[in-house]
């Protein structure tokens, strides 16, 4: 299967570097089919994005020109490992497959363990009324640097808070009517009121 997969990307690469517009379509189709089993159903969308993808390149000549260069980076990224896999021993190939499947492993752990940090980081901004924007100025490495980085923005943000409102309940005192009860027989008099 392998040296079937390195030959449909060896000939989609050779139609995309021949330029062979009309065939662009089928490129793509061959590198996608390259990298998936065929299936009945996912076939058949595959040749409508084919025939969609075809009609937009043919549309237009840099968009060609940029898909061209991708798809024949892709393919000499995958026949130069198709090379170094053909010269493994058996052995060797297994222990690149299980090298390759941990480093797979690993990077969706890592971003499991970055979705369920923030999802933390969000929900503990909103038990201390903090804003949710302000997920993003936390550390979501691990627990201890999140709970470290939420209580020094907790802090920043209280305190700027504070200043705000501070300044704005600075101004004048408001102006004291002189003769307290002087002036309020004043009103009473205005009024027709009995002092």
């Amino acid at each position: 299967m392998e040296g079937t997969n390195g030959i449909q990307m060896a000939q989609a690469g050779q139609m995309a570097q021949a330029g062979q517009v009309g065939q662009i379509g089928q490129a793509g189709q061959a590198v996608q089919a390259a990298h998936e089993q065929p299936q009945e159903g996912a076939q058949q969308q595959r040749e409508t994005v084919a025939s969609d993808l075809t009609a937009l390149l043919m549309g237009d000549r840099a968009l060609q020109s940029q898909f061209d260069k991708r798809i024949t980076k892709a393919l000499e990224t995958a026949r130069i490992k198709w090379e170094q896999e053909k010269s493994m021993s058996a052995e060797e190939l297994a222990q690149l497959h299980v090298q390759e499947r941990e480093e797979a492993l690993t990077q969706r752990e890592q971003a499991l363990l970055g979705r369920e940090l923030r999802a933390t980081a969000l929900q503990r901004l909103g038990e201390l009324g903090l804003p949710a924007a302000l997920v993003e100025s936390l550390s979501l490495v691990d627990e201890e640097r999140l709970a470290s980085s939420l209580d020094k923005v907790e802090k920043a943000f209280r305190a700027s808070v504070d200043e705000a409102v501070k300044a704005r309940m600075k101004g004048a005192a408001p102006k004291a009517h002189g003769g307290g009860m002087a002036s309020l027989a004043r009103m009473r008099a205005a009024a027709g009121l009995k002092a």
